[in-house]
């Protein structure tokens, strides 16, 4: 009997014959059932949903291999004998635990016209990037006549284990590959194992900007228990990311930084560090923590590390007031970073009940930002980067409708807000491009006249005929940073987030490999990582160079602030060395969203898609089976 993780790990493994042999065994398994891909998928003790794309997939290669994947699964392959015990048991017991992704009705899939016939962007008079007059965004699927996407490659192969102590390996160069405009999501660089197909630093390369955005938002824990999803949770986000970030965004700053990146820190979450509670809390946690390490015993080679680790993060801490709002005040003030804020509450936008709700959601933000730090956020970042424009509306759970709900860069701009932020699918349409892994392209150009390139693209535009610009995701280098298969954070020298100590909770293994199993994880080695934080800090650099038509352009780079620090525990010394190297005059220099329209303001106009940066690029994650009650509870409310 398969379980839900390894088959699944499997289906995305890096190695190809893995792969390949977890696609044979989804042919199998769906032969035995008929074709039936939900009886496929209670087999395997995954989604239906997961099954269905890993299937497509082999639909899209049968013309090549010849012949219909289902019909080849359902006559090829006899169903073998079943034993009574196997039939014996009910099939909810094959799946170890419930999938988030579940089968949607069909008001689902595309609610509120997510998926619709895409809009013609409005020209202006011209302007960098230089752009085609007639210009059309597109949302179907690449045809026949465009090129296939070139090979996805690893960042890093499987690398040698050293054994503890011994002096930190000589990693390999990275060098910068040709990057393809199809599919975004390829990791655009890989180990130098002979000639690369372009080495970075052959030729001069044309400035580009690049602009961090990083949200930083939890939910209100405080007085709602301790762990896994309580307390405990904040002061672990404020130990090993916000602190940190705060921390290395003053070592910047002392060396002359300015314009770093954008923290888009939510209402709520400005709450809780501002609120009387929290300085006690984080006291609490990191003496309970150096405590651990100190438990570990002397004899453990990483137990004096952590004790040193905590011991520098609670002199940070102390050197704070504890205070990391004042951090941040001070750090916009020096003009080294800019504050933007969130939705009040969080609340997803493109749904909410009433009209009232989203304006009440946005207003309410503006005045928290002014009211922590004094003055009045430029920009806003959209819950889940969740995106509607004006047109009628109707919930595709409670089915309450309105003839007509303006976009939200109305309600944005009737605030006062300039700017905002989308993935990239909802200015080029098709589907969301990172982190999943599964690709579709959305051509443009019209009479065979070929796409510019996509970062030309990406640049910020205006909203439809409003004074809030879009800033869209910079897709080439987000599965770089995001991804555990292929980019930084699946790095077998990186600390491992999920495997920790049973007895001190503390975490003493690396990633070894992203897709093994947790008892095959190796001993951390700190020195290593930091090596692997620094090369991946040069190589990132490397990536933005070689971005095709980005030249002269800004890539917009957002990001859950969590990321760096709380879930991958290096990622903020990985910032700070991309950052760093901004400072030293390469091609590559640091930007925000408001110094970007400030100095370069949008000439070019554009009607987005409907959609979000989640799963499959609308509403589905948040509007499912699993979800419906609470849009009831919330409509009654």
């Amino acid at each position: 009997m398969t379980t839900a993780k390894p088959f699944f790990s499997r289906l995305q493994h890096r190695d190809r014959a893995v792969r390949a042999a977890a696609r044979r065994e989804l042919l199998e398994v769906v032969g035995r059932h008929a074709g039936d891909l939900r009886a496929a998928a209670a087999e395997l003790g995954v989604s239906w949903r997961t099954v269905r794309k890993a299937f497509a997939a082999e639909e899209k290669e049968m013309p090549v291999r010849g012949g219909d994947p289902r019909a080849t699964a359902a006559s090829a392959l006899a169903p073998p004998p079943v034993a009574a015990s196997a039939l014996a048991a009910p099939v909810s017991a094959r799946v170890v635990s419930p999938s988030p992704f579940v089968d949607f009705e069909e008001r689902h899939r595309a609610p509120l016209g997510a998926q619709g016939a895409p809009h013609h962007e409005a020209v202006t008079p011209p302007a960098w990037p230089p752009e085609p007059a007639a210009r059309q965004t597109s949302g179907t699927a690449r045809d026949a006549a465009t090129p296939s996407p070139p090979a996805v490659q690893p960042v890093f192969p499987p690398s040698p284990v050293a054994p503890l102590g011994a002096a930190p390996r000589t990693p390999e160069p990275l060098h910068a590959l040709q990057t393809g405009e199809w599919p975004h999501h390829q990791p655009d660089a890989a180990p130098a194992h002979g000639q690369p197909a372009r080495a970075m630093g052959a030729a001069p390369t044309q400035p580009r900007r690049l602009a961090f955005v990083l949200h930083a938002h939890l939910p209100w824990v405080l007085g709602h228990g301790t762990w896994p999803h309580g307390e405990d949770w904040l002061a672990e986000a404020v130990t090993h990311c916000y602190l940190p970030l705060v921390s290395a965004l003053q070592r910047l700053t002392a060396r002359g930084g300015r314009h770093l990146l954008t923290v888009s820190l939510s209402p709520v979450l400005a709450a809780q560090l501002g609120d009387a509670r929290t300085r006690p809390l984080v006291d609490g946690y990191l003496a309970h923590r150096r405590d651990a390490a100190r438990a570990l015993g002397t004899g453990h080679p990483l137990a004096r590390w952590w004790e040193a680790t905590y011991d520098d993060l609670a002199a940070a801490w102390r050197a704070l007031d504890g205070d990391l709002l004042g951090a941040l005040a001070r750090l916009a003030d020096a003009d080294a970073i800019e504050l933007s804020t969130c939705a009040a509450t969080h609340g997803y936008l493109p749904l909410l009940h009433r009209r009232e709700h989203v304006a009440l959601q946005v207003i309410a933000a503006v005045h928290n930002h002014e009211r922590w730090f004094g003055a009045a956020p430029r920009g806003l970042w959209m819950p889940e980067c969740a995106y509607r424009g004006g047109g009628p509306w109707r919930h595709p759970i409670t089915g309450a409708a309105e003839p007509w709900r303006a976009g939200n860069e109305t309600f944005l701009a009737a605030a006062g807000i300039d700017w905002t932020v989308v993935d990239a699918h909802l200015l080029l349409g098709g589907e969301p491009l990172v982190p999943y892994p599964d690709v579709w392209a959305a051509g443009e150009g019209s009479d065979g006249e070929p796409p510019l390139p996509v970062a030309v693209r990406l640049q910020p535009r205006l909203i439809d005929d409003g004074p809030v610009a879009v800033l869209p995701r910079e897709p080439h280098a987000a599965h770089q940073v995001w991804s555990r298969q292929g980019g930084y954070p699946g790095d077998p020298r990186y600390l491992d987030f999920h495997k920790r100590h049973a007895e001190t909770g503390l975490r003493l293994w690396r990633v070894t490999d992203a897709a093994g199993d947790l008892g095959d994880k190796l001993p951390y080695h700190p020195a290593d990582a930091l090596a692997a934080a620094a090369e991946h800090g040069r190589h990132f650099h490397q990536l933005l160079a070689g971005i095709e038509g980005l030249g002269g352009g800004v890539a917009v780079c957002p990001y859950d602030a969590e990321l760096f620090g709380h879930w991958w525990f290096e990622g903020v010394a990985w910032l700070e060395a991309v950052l760093a190297g901004c400072l030293d005059g390469g091609a590559v220099s640091a930007t925000t969203p408001s110094r970007e329209l400030e100095q370069r303001p949008p000439r070019r106009r554009v009607r987005l898609h409907e959609g979000s940066w989640g799963e499959a690029g609308d509403d589905r994650m948040w509007v499912n089976e699993q979800t419906a009650w609470m849009w009831d509870d919330l409509r009654l409310a």
